[in-house]
C-alpha cells in the first residue's frame, strides 16, 4: 500500500535494567550528523536521554505502520549513497522509526557512518487516530490533558536501543521541511530519503510532497503511505499524488516501479 514517487528520485526487546536512560550513554553513540543536530536545534539537550517510562500506560501500540522491510530496502538501494539522512514526516509512537532504524543497522553494518532518522511530528495525533475513539485517547492524554504521544514515542525508540539513529522534532511537517531548507543553508547535509505519513489532508499532502520535492537533492527518494485511504473520489492522498505527479512528470522516475512492482504516479 505505499506508494514510491521519487527515485531520481521514487516496525521489538526488553528495557534497560533501569527505566531511565543517562546522557553519557545516548550521546557518545550518535553519528556525528545526529550530534550536530542536538547541539544546533535542541543547544545540546538530547529529546532522547533521560526517559523515563514511569508515568506512562501499558501498552504501548508497538504495530502502528504500514511501513514493510521491502520499502525500507529498496529506499536505501535506491537512494543517493551513502544515506547519512533519513527524514520521516509524521511518527506517531515510533513504529516505523524503529524498524528503520533496526533496518539500517542489519543493512549498513559496512558503512562507515549509519543514517540519522530524523523523525518530524507535531505528537498529537490526526482526527482518524484520535479524536474519534475515547477510550484510545485516554492512554494518550496525562491528567492535565496534555498529551503523552510524544513521551510514548520517546520510550519505544529507548525500549528498542534505537536512540542513537532516531532524532524527533516536534513539529508540522511543514515547518519540518523549511526547518531542513534553512538547514542546508547553514551547512547541514539535505536528506537521501523522506518517508510522508503525515496528517493526509488534501491540499497539505500536495504542499508537503512540494516542499520535499525541493529539499531532496536528484537521487534522493520519496515515498510514503495510506494510498487506500479512500473516499467517493478516490482519497485526498490519491488525489494530491496524482496531481503533484501529473505537474511534475518531466522530473520523475518511472523505472522505480518497473522494479519494484508499484504502481507509480504518473
Amino acid at each position: 500500500h505505499n506508494m514510491i514517487v521519487r527515485c531520481l528520485s521514487l516496525w521489538f526487546g526488553s528495557l534497560p535494567d533501569a527505566n531511565i536512560i543517562s546522557a553519557a550513554e545516548g550521546m557518545s553513540a550518535r553519528p556525528e550528523l545526529a550530534r550536530r543536530l542536538v547541539d544546533h536545534l535542541f543547544l545540546g539537550n538530547d529529546p532522547l536521554l533521560n526517559v523515563s517510562t514511569d508515568d506512562l500506560d501499558p501498552p504501548i501500540d508497538r504495530l502502528m505502520t504500514h511501513l514493510g522491510i521491502s520499502d525500507i530496502d529498496a529506499a536505501l538501494r535506491l537512494a543517493a549513497e551513502p544515506v547519512t539522512l533519513w527524514v520521516e514526516l509524521g511518527s506517531y509512537e515510533g513504529g516505523s522509526a524503529i524498524l528503520t532504524a533496526s533496518r539500517m543497522k542489519t543493512q549498513l553494518m559496512g558503512q562507515a557512518v549509519l543514517p540519522t532518522v530524523l523523525c518530524v511530528d507535531t505528537f498529537l495525533g490526526d482526527v482518524r487516530i484520535l479524536w474519534q475513539d475515547h477510550k484510545h485517547r485516554g492512554h494518550m492524554l496525562n491528567a492535565d490533558g496534555s498529551f503523552k504521544i510524544l513521551d510514548r514515542f520517546r520510550w519505544n525508540v529507548v525500549n528498542q536501543g534505537h536512540q542513537d539513529l532516531i532524532l524527533p522534532v516536534p513539529a508540522t511537517s511543514v515547518i519540518g521541511l523549511r526547518l531542513l531548507s534553512v538547514l542546508a543553508l547553514e551547512g547541514f547535509p539535505a536528506p537521501q530519503v523522506i518517508y510522508l505519513d503525515s496528517a493526509h489532508e488534501e491540499g497539505e499532502v500536495y504542499l508537503e510532497l512540494e516542499l520535499a520535492w525541493k529539499v531532496l537533492p536528484v537521487g534522493g527518494v520519496l515515498f510514503g503511505d495510506d494510498w487506500v485511504i479512500v473516499d467517493r473520489d478516490g482519497g485526498p492522498v490519491q488525489r494530491d499524488v496524482l496531481l503533484f505527479a501529473e505537474v511534475y512528470q518531466s522530473e520523475l522516475d518511472d523505472t522505480v516501479g518497473l522494479e519494484l512492482g508499484e504502481n507509480i504516479a504518473r
